[in-house]
């Protein structure tokens, strides 16, 4: 595995997995969300974004993590596995507000510099409705890549760790059983 996409919902872990799955298997990580934005939580064209997803994919190793579901194909034609997280929404949503309070006022690793924590009521609200608004997209993607590329779903936050930590013993286990 030299290149592995994450994707999910916001809250679901997909940094804090692409992390991990990096430091396991001496992988550099690619973090999209650095790419939505330019200082002060300005958001980059469109293009400008893509242009930056398709520069990072050509990378010969990744761990990719986040969303943009316009660059799910790309990205998953070269992929070697894709991981989608699947926790549930209340959960998510704990996850958001707890990673505002945490971080509040200071920019996360794996945002944009000069983008910091800030609480957002209207990304709360997306969160809260992922499941109606792009959970569709993500399933559909899913579909389209069955039986094209290993995918694992993973719907707690013990699996994505023991994952992260041990995804080859986590992979032969699924295969096994």
């Amino acid at each position: 595995m030299k290149r592995i996409m994450i994707i999910g919902a916001s809250g679901a872990g997909k940094s804090t997995l692409a992390r991990l799955l990096g430091q396991s298997l001496n992988l550099p990580v690619v973090h999209i969300d650095s790419m939505y934005f330019t200082q002060g939580w300005v958001e980059r064209p469109r293009e400008e974004t893509l242009v930056m997803i398709r520069e990072a994919t050509q990378a010969p190793e990744w761990v990719f993590e986040g969303n943009c579901s316009t660059s799910f194909d790309e990205r998953a034609e070269l992929s070697d596995l894709i991981v989608v997280l699947e926790l549930g929404k209340v959960r998510r949503l704990m996850r958001t507000l707890w990673r505002s309070l945490r971080y509040y006022g200071r920019t996360r690793p794996e945002m944009a510099r000069g983008c910091p924590e800030r609480f957002d009521f209207e990304f709360i609200s997306w969160v809260w409705n992922y499941d109606t608004h792009s959970r569709p997209k993500m399933e559909a993607f899913v579909q389209r890549w069955q039986g094209k590329r290993p995918i694992v779903r993973i719907s707690s936050a013990r699996q994505a760790r023991r994952f992260g930590y041990a995804p080859h013993a986590f992979l032969d286990k699924a295969k096994a059983g």
